[in-house]
């Protein structure tokens, strides 16, 4: 009888064709192994110190196909909540046709500042249901940025960095080279003077752009002002995320009525305002959201109607949900915030990764971590116990206790 082994490995397939007769080994027929080869950029990218898994392109894109589905899923039920109140006569087919809803609830196709006119208009003002039902789908395209942890930007104790989009007033050299680059002389609309050899500062005279300002004390109290533009490449989003929140509070505005002002002053100078690129965080948007609510519902009392939002509940809940009854207590204000637009999946629990400590076979117990005290002194004394002292004739000495705690 003769069997083929395989050993499938991440980058090769080894093999080996035995025989076997009467349960009993007899010989290696033949073996080898297949060597699958590096793709050029991931070799490339192997040479250069960069550890990118092959799997990398497939999490990226899965990832994408996650977020899309859990948009239109939200999307969705958002589309069921507004048929059920009486805003939306119908849910169109929104693949076929994109521009359907503004048909139906404005009779026109809006564009981006007739949008945000009205979201501005919302939190002051009456609007229509349809027009709030638009508002409503609008702020579900763009929930901002929710962080799941601590993320605060660590600066030394004589450093204090500010992000901001600020107007480069004037730009001059100063006749300093740094790093082998003419040292510019910058103004900017705040007033602040700061000095950066970035070139690209001469080509944005006059325009508004994201910039880090980096104040630096020294011993003798002289401060020194450095400026970095940031750019729209994936690793400076949070130095982009906090230039908006700078320029959201200082404005006093809500995210509807600050865009809606830089889109009109963008439609008044002739430049072009990119929305895209400015990341918000999402208690800005929950607060606009709850401004907008509060103000609509006193101009329409149904929105507070009982028998309406029973109906909404059982429009967008499945019929054995457990958690029906808690959220009819809640209101429709609140259902549609944290229900549909603003839900959040918790974090899956990682503790079921975390191995059980093989010493302990009464009562199991997981394992510390690798950083905890204990388990660095365990590794310690693992390598400790492990020394021996080997003469040259070749005989071997094992350590005595006191050396041992000596070394430790």
């Amino acid at each position: 009888m003769k069997i083929l082994g395989l050993d499938l490995g991440t980058n090769s397939v080894g093999w080996a064709l035995i025989e076997r007769k009467n349960d009993d080994f007899k010989d290696i027929i033949d073996a080898g192994s297949r060597i699958v080869p590096l793709d050029p950029d991931l070799k490339k990218n192997f040479e250069t110190g960069q550890a990118v898994s092959k799997t990398g392109d497939r999490r990226g894109t899965r990832g994408s196909r996650r977020l899309n589905a859990r948009f239109r899923m939200r999307r969705d039920s958002l589309l069921r909540c507004l048929l059920a109140v009486g805003i939306l006569p119908e849910i169109p087919d929104l693949d076929a046709e994109p521009q359907a809803l503004d048909n139906l609830l404005l009779g026109k196709v809006a564009t981006a500042l007739e949008l945000y006119e009205i979201r501005a208009l919302a939190t002051k003002e009456k609007v229509s249901l349809a027009e709030l039902g638009r508002v409503l789908l609008h702020l579900n395209q763009r929930r901002g940025y929710q962080p799941t942890r601590s993320e605060k930007r660590k600066n030394s104790d004589n450093t204090d960095s500010t992000y901001g989009y600020f107007r480069i007033e004037e730009v001059k050299k100063t006749g300093e080279i740094l790093s082998k680059k003419p040292e510019l002389e910058v103004l900017l609309s705040n007033g602040k003077v700061g000095f950066s050899p970035d070139a690209k500062f001469e080509q944005l005279v006059g325009k508004e752009v994201p910039i880090e300002i980096k104040e630096t004390t020294n011993k003798k109290k002289e401060v020194s002002v450095k400026l970095s533009l940031i750019g729209e490449k994936e690793d400076s989003w949070a130095s982009r995320l906090g230039a908006m929140e700078s320029e959201l509070t200082a404005s006093g505005q809500t995210p509807g009525q600050f865009y809606f002002r830089k889109l009109q002053e963008a439609g008044q100078s002739g430049e072009a305002f990119r929305i895209r690129q400015r990341l918000v965080y999402r208690t800005n948007y929950l607060a606009e959201f709850d401004q907008i609510w509060a103000e609509q519902i006193k101009h329409h009392p149904e929105l507070a109607d009982s028998n309406i939002f029973d109906k909404v509940i059982e429009a967008v809940m499945t019929p054995h949900n457990p958690m029906k009854n808690a959220w009819k207590k809640k209101g429709l204000g609140t259902f549609i915030r944290d229900f549909i637009i603003y839900f959040q999946r918790p974090l899956r629990s990682q503790k079921g990764s975390i191995g059980h400590c093989n010493f302990e076979t009464e009562f199991p117990r997981r394992v510390i971590p690798k950083s905890h005290p204990f388990f660095q002194e365990f590794k310690l004394w693992n390598q400790i116990n492990n020394l021996k002292i080997v003469r040259v004739d070749g005989s071997e000495e094992e350590i005595s206790v006191l050396a041992k705690e000596r070394l430790f």
